[in-house]
């Protein structure tokens, strides 16, 4: 028998609900719950290239970030797209998208071009479809207005042709109108006292021969008709008002008349749509852009309206688009152009032209890639992050990584690369790939996530192959990456349901918070799985960690800063908690006080990995839009600073350099591949006194290996590069490195 005593059941009621909340579920995540969407055009003509316009809204309260669009039928076939901030992957079927987000209550829209078939079809149904999960898990399927139908593209256009309209058997009540048709078409009658008539008589049958009794007619009474008729293609003929009379009450004598009154015919609206033809080998690759030629026409299914208006031409495809100056024949029904693509540096560029005739129907080609080829792939800064944190290099220079915790890599390349890989390499002559990288099409930056499932110095090679298939190979970073932190028992032990919290010094509020890792990609707090493992990788900041385990005695750290992104792995070890029997069961005291330890920052010491130029020339290049060339820093010490617009560290590292112009020393800074015109323009809204120049196609980088951003090289009055540094250096420390 096991006795309780009254002062334990506190004790009893706080464990049992302690493990119930332990063996609760997870509340389940609601997937999307509706949405909307739509598209236009609703029609197009056989065999022609049309861009279709989607609007897809969240009506939901989930984010949407997964979205797939597929096709009606087989009758279309899929070409290009154009959408900002998502990445798209294609099928034969389907566009999907993901890497964006829609939050509750937004719309986005976005275009997908597509060629219809040969064969008319009647309308048929786009699927669009949207999900909370990246992977697309429990699609919701949107609902809307999404039918489009193929229509030929030489379809009747003439009216059918009244005729022969006759009122007979007239009495004082009753009248029958008949009339006939030289095609079939359906039937209607509008009948009534007044040009208004107000009575309506209907018959969707396609005939040639017409007819309709009305009644409950007024004697003796004048009344207005108008007789219409439609054929299958919507082609609509009338007959315009006309009248009949009705005979005096009691009379029952019918009469007969004939109208020969003439009809108006009402062709059907020209719907027919631009044709377009382009006259350029897009299999090639160019060394600088080409003359694209072509030709556009208008069938005009309208009669004489035809005419082409307009002709435009986009080289992203269709995200924004520019006239096309040098057209002969607008206004007319064929109409020759030509334009050379406003193109600067390599790529694959998506090129579409757009035509429009005098009554507003619009053709879209198909996507084709231009290849403009100048440079090989080249690879220029190389960026590391969690989240918002910026990962720099050790002063060693060695990226810091740990097991299993997933990093992105940024990094920009000219040359035009369609495919961009990540390998490692173990230094053994072995290489893996780790990552392919997706290019972003609003900056041209790749970037993907790099995860290592196993300690040690991993060497990382970026693979490159561009539009003509030339193919690159560069190393860039090497990576130190580390064993995860364990928490253990006295006896090295694994410990079960460990819990791992840090806090965080919140400046503003001057007190502890448990930190957010969610924004740094991390859990916070950590509950260790099987093999009693955490990882934290931390911004800049004042902490402490508590660790607490079951049948433990909890620790804490002492507070402990850190100035740049350090990891924080060191293993713990936690002393058994004292406690009581109670029949079967072992109670452990509740501790009051936590052990204190400090922790240990530090990482395994490593040979240099920078300076390996030091020593060298700096390479000589003149700058574009300047009258500056790197000779001309020779006779001062000089800072010279490489750096990118994209990168988020730019402007602040500019601000201090900013801070050192003097006569005495040159303070230089050149943004790696990119264009004069982006500098300008950078250059204007940062108001820098210093230089700030261009370097288009990585010349600094690639001759000198610069792999990381920023990357300050301290020259001498020779100009000899004399030391190198990464990341942003505080005044006193460029300062410091100064070489006179």
């Amino acid at each position: 028998m096991i006795v309780v005593y009254k002062s334990m059941l506190p004790l009893i009621f706080f464990l049992v609900v302690f493990f119930l909340r332990l063996l609760a579920p997870p509340l389940a995540v609601g997937a999307v719950s509706s949405c909307t969407a739509s598209v236009t055009p609703t029609s197009v003509n056989t065999n022609t290239d049309s861009s279709f316009t989607f609007t897809l809204n969240n009506t939901s309260s989930q984010t949407i970030v997964w979205m797939k669009v597929t096709r009606p039928s087989s009758n279309f076939t899929l070409g290009g797209f154009s959408i900002g901030g998502w990445n798209v992957s294609s099928s034969d079927e389907a566009r999907t998208f993901t890497g964006g987000s829609l939050s509750n209550g937004g719309n986005i829209v976005f275009t997908i071009s597509a060629t219809s078939g040969s064969s008319e079809a009647s309308s048929a149904n786009w699927t669009v479809q949207a999900s909370d999960d990246s992977g697309g898990a429990s699609p919701t399927t949107c609902t809307g207005t999404l039918g489009t139908a193929i229509s030929g593209a030489g379809a009747d256009t003439t009216a059918p042709t009244i005729s022969n309209i006759v009122i007979s058997e007239v009495s004082d009540t009753v009248a029958k109108i008949s009339w006939t048709t030289d095609e079939s078409a359906n039937s209607t009658l509008l009948y009534g006292k007044t040009t208004d008539y107000g009575g309506t008589k209907t018959d969707s049958s396609r005939v040639t021969s017409h007819a309709f009794t009305i009644d409950a007619l007024s004697a003796n009474t004048t009344y207005h008709f108008n007789v219409k008729s439609a054929d299958a293609s919507g082609n609509k003929s009338e007959s315009g008002d006309q009248t009949f009379a009705t005979a005096k009450a009691g009379t029952t004598t019918t009469t007969t008349t004939t109208v020969t009154k003439s009809v108006t015919a009402t062709p059907k609206p020209d719907t027919s749509v631009p044709r377009v033809t382009l006259d350029l080998d897009f299999e090639k690759a160019y060394t600088e852009p080409p003359k694209i030629s072509g030709k556009a026409t208008d069938s005009d299914a309208g009669g004489d309206k035809g005419g082409i208006n307009s002709i435009e031409f986009s080289i992203d495809d269709g995200k924004s688009w520019l006239p096309v100056d040098n057209v002969t024949g607008i206004g007319s029904k064929s109409t020759t152009f030509d334009f050379i693509p406003p193109i600067f540096e390599d790529g694959n560029y998506q090129i579409k032209v757009r035509a429009k005739d005098l009554t507003g129907n619009t053709t879209v080609t198909t996507s084709k890639t231009l290849i403009v080829d100048r440079l090989p792939p080249t690879v220029g800064g190389v960026l590391f992050s969690i989240g918002p944190q910026i990962i720099s290099p050790t002063p060693e220079g060695y990226i810091i990584a740990l097991v299993g915790l997933s990093q992105k890599i940024t990094l920009s390349e000219v040359g035009g690369p369609i495919e961009v890989k990540v390998e490692r390499g173990k230094g053994k002559g072995e290489s893996q790939e780790l990552t392919s990288l997706t290019k972003n099409l609003d900056n041209g930056l790749w970037s993907g996530e790099l995860n290592f499932t196993e300690p040690g110095i991993h060497e990382l090679t970026v693979n490159s192959v561009d539009g003509a298939d030339n193919k690159t190979s560069k190393k860039i970073n090497t990576v130190l990456v580390l064993e995860n932190g364990q928490v253990k028992d006295k006896g090295g032990q694994q410990i079960k349901n460990v819990k791992v919290s840090l806090y965080y010094f919140e400046p503003t509020s001057q007190r502890f918070i448990l930190w957010d890792g969610a924004p740094f990609e991390q859990q916070n707090p950590q509950s260790l799985g099987e093999d009693g493992s955490y990882k934290l990788l931390l911004p800049a900041g004042k902490y402490y960690l508590k660790i607490a385990a079951p049948g433990y005695k909890g620790l804490k750290t002492e507070i402990f800063t850190i100035s740049q992104t350090q990891p924080v792995n060191q293993d713990f070890t936690l002393e058994k908690a004292q406690g009581f029997q109670i029949g079967p069961f072992f109670l452990y005291w509740p501790s009051l006080q936590s052990t204190s330890v400090n922790l240990k920052l530090s990482h395994p010491s490593l040979p240099p990995l920078l300076d390996n130029f030091a020593g060298q020339e700096l390479p000589f290049l003149e700058f574009p839009n300047s009258e500056l060339n790197t000779n001309q820093f020779k006779g001062k010490a000089t800072i010279l600073t490489l750096s990118s617009i994209w990168s988020p560290q730019t402007a602040e590292v500019l601000t201090i350099l900013d801070s050192l112009v003097s006569k005495e020393i040159n303070v230089v800074s050149v943004m790696v591949q990119e264009t004069a015109s982006k500098v300008d323009i950078f250059n204007k809204r940062g108001n820098y006194q210093i230089p700030v120049l261009a370097d288009p196609d990585g010349v600094l980088t690639t001759e000198l290996g610069v792999l990381n951003l920023p990357t300050h090289l301290f020259l001498d009055r020779k100009g000899i590069i004399k030391k190198v540094r990464v990341g942003v250096l505080k005044r006193q420390e460029l300062l410091d490195n100064l070489v006179n």
